[in-house]
């Protein structure tokens, strides 16, 4: 039986993903996806940020694209991430990232906790959050990077903001002594959700810069996009390669 597996793609890859245009309706909303399938799988691609990247990270509609899994009964979802690099003594701008958990401690998006659980009639849920990153879907990607001789590295801890704008270079220190490797605006709140749900997930993070405060220069979303631009077809195989071997 073919396999149903959801690609999220991020800034700067989104124009990688191909396929037909289709709309899946979810109860938090319809989700324009591109329909396409591999001998494999059947794959459910979404662009989060919007076909002409016009949905800011804070008013992406995660609640909809991770139901979208579950309403087309997805095996895993398989994201990728643009992430500021904290730790520039164990990560660089170009690198591949695999994480292992998340800092997300008060972040809230439109007012609200991130949660499928936001209404008295749920009852009390505590989600185990263990492992935000589903691990085996991590080996899955490290076993798909090896055949592919793509450099992926692993073990990051994710620092959640909301956006729309850069962190301040207070706030990144924060962060660090917290323990976090990499700062990063979308992926967390995907995999607050789909841990929720019980749909696998884990994301490839891409380091496109140095996060605030950490050289003295001013940051941009050009650099997203031009190390985007860079990293992109290892992405797409990397991400294509692991939905084969998930």
């Amino acid at each position: 039986m073919q396999k149903s597996i959801v690609v999220i793609g991020g800034s700067g890859f989104a124009s990688k993903l191909k396929g037909r245009e289709v709309e899946v309706p979810t109860r938090f909303g319809r989700v324009a996806v591109l329909l396409s399938e591999t001998s494999e799988a059947k794959v459910y691609a979404i662009r989060r940020h919007g076909a002409n990247h016009d949905t800011p990270p804070h008013m992406v509609n995660y609640k909809a694209h991770i139901a979208l899994a579950k309403e087309v009964d997805a095996k895993a979802i398989l994201a990728s991430t643009a992430v500021g690099v904290i730790s520039l003594d164990r990560y660089s701008p170009g690198d591949l990232i695999l994480c292992s958990d998340i800092l997300a401690l008060n972040v809230l998006l439109g007012g609200k906790v991130v949660t499928f659980f936001d209404s008295f009639a749920d009852g009390p849920h505590h989600t185990d959050m263990s492992h935000p990153f589903t691990p085996e879907l991590n080996a899955h990607l490290l076993r798909a990077a090896a055949e592919l001789s793509i450099s992926l590295k692993e073990s990051a801890i994710l620092g959640a903001t909301y956006g729309p704008r850069y962190e301040t270079a207070a706030e990144i220190r924060a962060l660090k002594i917290l323990g976090a490797d990499l700062v990063g605006m979308t992926a967390a709140f995907e995999a607050i959700l789909a841990r929720e749900q019980g749909t696998p997930y884990t994301a490839v993070a891409i380091g496109t810069n140095p996060a605030a405060g950490l050289t003295g220069k001013p940051l941009s979303h050009d650099e997203v996009i031009e190390m985007m631009s860079r990293r992109g077809d290892d992405i797409h195989g990397l991400l294509m390669k692991a939905i084969e071997i998930v």
